[in-house]
């Protein structure tokens, strides 16, 4: 009797109703997970913020490109420490010019290096953008890499946006252009 109920349970419409949910719903898992690990393996990025925030613009990519200089950017960051946002913005670059290459730098390990570049103290994340060809620079503080809203109702600042693009690419129309502001 109770062998009947069980084996009635098994062949019930509920049961083969929950187990058809349930394979289908592993199966969609397994798909996902593939597609996921496809996308890490081949380093594959789709930047699905509303404003593009992490992708080159238009306007860069073109100025970019026709850059004969040799570009260096050094990204000043403790190791295991960098902004994920900075780097991947910054990496960028280098894919777009064959003259642009990227550099990470520790100061800890390096205190030193910013002083051929810069005079003035640099800061965690920070960058220098160098001409090799003209022997020019330009520091980009990490505080300048984003956009802040003083907030007079508590007297502090908020970070509202980023701007890594817009400074990275302004040091780089700098160090390159002929006639210096």
């Amino acid at each position: 009797m109770k062998n009947n109920k069980i084996k009635d349970a098994f062949q019930s419409r509920k049961f083969k109703g929950g187990a058809y949910a349930t394979a289908i719903s592993i199966v969609v898992i397994i798909i996902v997970l593939l597609i996921n690990v496809i996308f890490v393996e081949l380093d594959i990025k789709f930047d699905v913020s509303s404003k593009g925030l992490f992708t080159l613009s238009d306007i860069s990519k073109d100025y970019l490109k026709d850059i004969d200089d040799e570009i260096t950017i050094y990204y000043l960051a403790e190791s295991g420490n960098e902004d994920s946002q900075i780097s991947e913005i910054v990496n960028q670059y280098e894919s777009l010019n064959k003259n642009i290459r990227v550099e990470y730098k520790d100061p800890i390990l390096y205190p030193q290096f910013a002083e051929q570049y810069v005079d003035e103290n640099i800061s965690q994340n920070s960058i220098i953008v160098v001409n090799e060809t003209k022997n020019r620079s330009r520091y980009v503080a990490y505080n300048d890499l984003f956009v802040t809203q003083f907030d007079y109702n508590t007297f502090s600042s908020n970070i509202t946006g980023i701007d890594v693009e817009g400074q990275v690419t302004s040091a780089i129309q700098y160090v390159t252009e002929e006639e210096l502001p």
